[in-house]
């Protein structure tokens, strides 16, 4: 992974690196001559999801520097000191069983029959860039802002509009209200660089309006962490949830956890 990076230049996102390193024959990879690359095809027997997680670690220990703008990798001085033989890292695989929905590790907004297809790599990093920094400056787990299945579902179905980014999982009136300027953006600038169009999400009906609150009906035949995830996922903010059931700000976010 990391001699490909560096084989590359260092101007490419993690999808187009997965790509030479899985042997693709796509166009890009072609009009590049990245195929005449010794990292081309040398990781052919490992999934794009593996790689994916593979990417996400290097980038958590400090071996790559992704480009919050553009989701473009490179190498760090560590990462090179690792190429040179002077570090060495260790690294963990992708657990078998979580191969299958997506992403591997995340918590929060996804449901157990729910599995990701295909999503661009690419923006998914920089949308969960973006997250980062906002959960930082909230002082909040990251997925309180979304969870993995909403960046996953922004990066397939690409909204680039308030209306179509409420169709969006998790993302309520809410969210739209304090997420949208921050995240459309984003989208709409990786489309026009990549020549991509919003792909809208078959069958789904924006979310304009803060739902009513749960029925003491509903409450009764749902457990307290059921009903404080699908009242935060749905975009009421966690104050106001704690507020209602009269909960710490802390039990709503460990509910949220378990949903």
């Amino acid at each position: 992974l990391l001699t490909c990076v560096q084989q590359t230049g260092g101007y490419f996102g993690a999808a187009h690196i997965i790509d030479v390193l899985r042997g693709s024959a796509a166009k890009k990879v072609l009009d590049n001559e990245h195929n005449r690359l010794s990292s081309y095809n040398s990781g052919s027997d490992t999934t794009k999801q593996e790689w994916t997680f593979f990417v996400h670690q290097f980038v958590d220990q400090g071996l790559l520097n992704r480009d919050l703008k553009y989701g473009s990798l490179s190498l760090t001085g560590q990462g090179q000191a690792v190429l040179d033989g002077d570090v060495k890292v260790m690294g963990d695989r992708l657990p078998a069983e979580q191969q299958s929905s997506g992403l591997g590790g995340s918590r929060g907004g996804r449901s157990k029959d729910w599995v990701a297809g295909d999503y661009d790599t690419d923006l998914f990093d920089v949308l969960r860039a973006k997250r980062t920094e906002l959960a930082n400056a909230a002082n909040v787990p990251p997925y309180v802002i979304f969870g993995d299945r909403s960046l996953i579902e922004m990066a397939t179905h690409l909204p680039q509009s308030e209306a179509s980014f409420g169709s969006i999982h998790g993302v309520g009136a809410s969210k739209i209200k304090k997420f949208a300027s921050e995240f459309i953006p984003l989208i709409v600038a990786h489309c026009e660089q990549n020549e991509l169009t919003e792909q809208p999400k078959p069958g789904a009906v924006p979310v304009y309006a803060q739902p009513s609150a749960p029925t003491l009906s509903d409450s009764l035949h749902k457990k307290r962490w059921q009903e404080v995830g699908e009242a935060v996922a749905a975009g009421e903010p966690i104050a106001d949830v704690a507020t209602r059931l009269g909960v710490k700000h802390g039990t709503v976010t460990t509910n949220v956890a378990k949903f």
